[in-house]
């Protein structure tokens, strides 16, 4: 993940350790370690289109956060900043994972591309079934 903290540094490595932190015993459907296997995965797709925006690559460390684990919108807004906050939840499903309700959310350019690449990273898997 070096590559990743090249430009803002400080403020993506905060990102990547909470996120880290959180994730960490999770695995997904194959049995490897989330964080590695699916987060850091979309977290470089983000970095290899949009590696200026920082908000961005913040967003896609910390996107899984309030639907697979005890985070809260505020704890993110508290530690991030609003408009990682909001990036996030806009990519957040709530309600019944199996209906897939994605896009209505999205109302952002950086929503869209979030989503996405979450989208492309959990095609790459395979057998995955998960069907956010």
């Amino acid at each position: 993940m070096k590559d990743l903290f090249a430009k803002n540094e400080a403020i993506v490595k905060k990102a990547y350790m909470f996120a880290e932190k959180k994730h960490r015993n999770q695995k997904d459907d194959n049995g490897f370690p989330y964080f590695t296997a699916h987060v850091c995965q979309v977290a470089r797709i983000i970095d290899t289109i949009c590696s200026e925006d920082a908000i961005l690559i913040q967003s896609a460390f910390l996107h899984d956060l309030i639907e697979d684990t005890n985070t809260t919108y505020d704890e993110i807004k508290n530690k991030f900043g609003y408009e990682v906050a909001d990036l996030v939840m806009e990519v957040t499903h709530e309600g019944d994972k199996t209906k897939g309700y994605y896009f209505p959310r999205l109302h952002t350019q950086r929503g869209i591309i979030l989503k996405l690449a979450d989208r492309h990273q959990r095609g790459k898997i395979k057998g995955s079934g998960d069907n956010r």
